[in-house]
């Protein structure tokens, strides 16, 4: 069962959202909000699974046309060119991807959203019959929120209608639930940088792959247990990191957030995430 990195171009950040600073939430928003430096290019990156049941696309991207500001809603066009600063270019869109890896988009089973913002969930309209799986709680806050939760739904297909999933399933590691999705591939609950944010473990037969979304903006800042700029919830976050922590430290696991430039190469080489001892604090019980 292999796994593929897609790269959907790059996104530049403020600063303050890659590294948050502040307690509160209303604090660390408003720091990224006005502060005026923008980070180092990171990529957009999303995964395929070449499994045996159908392809399964984890993240869709983003869309060629958000590096233009008429992409983006009237009411929403000045935040969204201020807040960030994207390039993506028409080969670097999801249809284009998946054929140069040999998949035709019609062929793709299922695609799961670790979360719904933009850069995301943009490119769902290059594989329209496939199944869209997401958490429940992402679903309805991205519904109810639209662009000020960061989704532009204007983008989404008209047939939106994800299948919804709860955490019924059994423990995996310091996750307390999951949902078994296919033979090797579970969801595990990542709440913080959005409340319904979920993350996707595979099970390679060699150890695992931890497909993280935006749980960490990299493999450094889960190390480092940072919280980003526009976390919903910063205690929920630094849980969150916790555990995945404890997971790695558990078993060999490859690490892989989706906008650390460093993934794909981990991916190839199957290099593991080492993690030292004193880094691993005690995760709290559910």
């Amino acid at each position: 069962m292999d796994v593929h990195p897609l790269r959907f171009g790059s996104i530049r950040v403020k600063e303050a959202h890659y590294r948050g600073r502040g307690q509160s939430r209303a604090v660390r928003t408003l720091r990224w909000a006005l502060d005026p430096n923008f980070h180092d290019p990171l990529p957009i990156l999303g995964w395929v699974i070449d499994h045996p049941e159908g392809p399964i696309v984890v993240d869709t991207g983003e869309r060629a046309a958000a590096s233009l500001s008429s992409y983006y809603p009237p009411l929403a066009r000045w935040f969204y060119r201020w807040q960030f600063q994207v390039d993506v270019a028409p080969e670097d869109e999801l249809d284009p991807q998946l054929r140069r890896l040999g998949f035709d988009p019609d062929d793709v089973a299922t695609v799961v959203l670790t979360h719904a913002h933009f850069d995301h969930v943009d490119g769902l309209c290059d594989v329209p019959d496939a199944e869209v799986v997401c958490s429940r709680r992402e679903y309805e806050d991205a519904m109810a929120g639209g662009a000020r939760y960061g989704t532009l739904r204007e983008h989404l297909p008209a047939n939106f209608s994800p299948t919804c999933i709860t955490f019924d399933g059994p423990e995996i590691g310091p996750f307390s639930a999951s949902h078994h999705l296919a033979h090797g591939v579970f969801l595990v609950p990542t709440p913080g940088h959005t409340h319904g944010h979920l993350s996707v473990v595979v099970d390679t037969g060699d150890g695992e792959l931890f497909l993280a979304g935006d749980a960490a903006f990299d493999q450094q800042s889960l190390l480092a247990r940072r919280v980003d700029g526009v976390a919903m919830d910063a205690d929920t976050h630094r849980e969150t990191q916790r555990r995945i922590l404890r997971f790695v430290a558990e078993r060999p696991t490859v690490v892989l957030p989706s906008h650390d430039p460093d993934a794909p190469r981990r991916l190839r080489e199957h290099e593991f995430c080492r993690v030292p001892p004193d880094a691993v604090p005690a995760t709290k019980s559910t």
